[in-house]
């Protein structure tokens, strides 16, 4: 049975981050139903009482990279998108306030964005986004596996021991697993999507999972006067006094976010088939100039965030090699 089919689409984020819509095949004729304790996996979303955090290993369209997001209340939320090759950190969006990493300018841009990180199923569409949103969106985390493993299904598969439970889907275009703890409510401590069909396969894993934790070292704002003086910077709340040739690659910078070539930028400067990707885009770049950029700006940029303890690769490696 062809469970999944995939279409990508461009994410209707403001500044970044890409969507995913799977598209569900119509029920099975002899559907099982979903054991009970799946629906009782709990919501992860920001404005919950119970504080949680968890990384998401995304492969998928070429991209990779590592996620970590983080809820506690009241209000402090967090979504950190690092580069799963070195891990380095390329958007850091913490309560209200985003970084990010721009070789097009060769500088870290500050602005006012929300952290969003979504993954849900509603009318057998499994909706999965994350990246950044403008404020008056109101950014939200929401991850509902309930939702996903929890539909009817003829190759549904669940076990219980002592140590926990685990559903698995397994089908022609995707395998699924979600494995939880054996408490009430049963907690989630490792999900994993593989769909074997995309091209290339494409797989996300969502683990580290925390509940009722302390915030995380990395969910902090940046000090920005301390930035400023680390790496070259620019607040785009203020660009007046920014000189005429770096606005020029500013503007550049946004058009490749509207067009979802963020997370390109950097493979393509040294995999061929990366910089295919992105000279398919509309947008006329300067490798050799970002190439100069990345140089000086990624051991600056990890010094600045190692002396304000919000280096996520301090705390979890990177992804294994392909």
């Amino acid at each position: 049975m062809n469970r999944f089919l995939r279409k990508f689409t461009q994410s209707a984020l403001t500044a970044i981050g890409l969507a995913v819509a799977l598209i569900a095949d119509a029920p099975a004729e002899t559907p099982v139903d979903p054991p009970k304790w799946i629906s009782q996996v709990p919501v992860l979303r920001s404005g919950n009482a119970q504080s949680f955090q968890f990384r998401a290993n995304l492969d998928m369209f070429g991209l990779r990279l590592i996620a970590y997001v983080s809820w506690s209340p009241p209000d402090h939320r967090s979504v950190i998108l690092c580069d799963g090759s070195d891990g380095l950190p390329l958007v850091i969006a913490v309560d209200g306030h985003a970084w990010l990493y721009d070789l097009a300018s060769g500088q870290i841009l500050r602005c006012k964005q929300e952290p969003s990180f979504e993954m849900f199923a509603k009318d057998d569409r499994v909706n999965f986004t994350w990246g950044v949103k403008s404020q008056d969106q109101a950014g939200i985390i929401h991850v509902d596996f309930a939702s996903i493993f929890g539909r009817k299904a003829d190759d549904l598969r669940a076990t219980e021991d002592r140590k926990g439970r685990v559903a698995a889907l397994t089908a022609s275009n995707s395998q699924e697993l979600l494995r939880v703890t054996s408490s009430s409510p049963p907690l989630p401590t490792a999900v994993l999507f593989i769909l074997p069909k995309m091209d290339p396969p494409g797989r996300m894993e969502f683990d580290a999972f925390q509940f009722g934790a302390p915030l995380p070292p990395w969910h902090h704002p940046l000090d920005t006067d301390a930035l400023a003086k680390d790496v070259p910077f620019c607040d785009m709340e203020d660009m007046k006094d920014l000189p005429q040739d770096k606005q020029t690659l500013l503007e550049k910078f946004k058009e490749l976010l509207a067009a979802g070539g963020t997370f390109l930028i950097r493979p393509a400067i040294h995999d061929p088939a990366a910089r295919q990707k992105l000279e398919q885009l509309p947008i006329k770049v300067n490798f050799d100039q970002m190439k100069l950029h990345e140089k000086f700006l990624s051991k600056a940029w990890l010094r600045a965030l190692e002396r304000q303890g919000s280096d996520p690769t301090k705390f979890a490696p990177p992804l294994p090699p392909e």
